[in-house]
């Protein structure tokens, strides 16, 4: 059933290149089995045909491997219908919310909360960062 799941939603909304597999090879990660190769992507995903009304925060990891900045970007974007901000945690990996900014968790969370912007909770954080805003259209 899992792998049932995997091919419909993965292989047809989001990725047909979908890797199972690495291998070491010159010091780099590289694919090394494909699990999505003969899956059509035949209803790609789009962020835009599932608009959000409410605030949105996204954390993207400038590193993260598993969701890359790519892909935060393209939500971030196509998500029009909400107010929306977008931490860019510099050199974080996945998780960079958690993992590399606890130090200023606190004022994240009071200001997501209070549905104030994050400039002063990102005051306080260590970890370097950008912030990008957007209203909602």
């Amino acid at each position: 059933m899992g792998q049932r799941l995997h091919e419909e939603v993965t292989c047809r909304e989001i990725d047909e290149t979908e890797f199972v597999s690495l291998r070491l090879e010159s010091g780099e990660l590289v694919p090394d089995r494909f699990d999505c190769e003969d899956v059509p992507l035949s209803e790609p995903y789009s962020a835009s045909d599932w608009p959000v009304h409410m605030p949105i925060h996204y954390f993207s990891g400038t590193d993260d491997p598993n969701t890359p900045p790519w892909q935060a970007r393209a939500h971030f974007d196509a998500q029009t219908t909400a107010p929306r901000q977008l931490v860019h945690v510099i050199g974080g990996g996945h998780n960079s919310r958690l993992i590399n900014l606890p130090d200023c968790a606190g004022p994240l969370w009071q200001a997501i909360t209070l549905g104030n912007g994050f400039e002063a909770a990102l005051a306080t954080c260590s970890w370097p960062h950008e912030l990008e805003s957007a209203p909602a259209q």
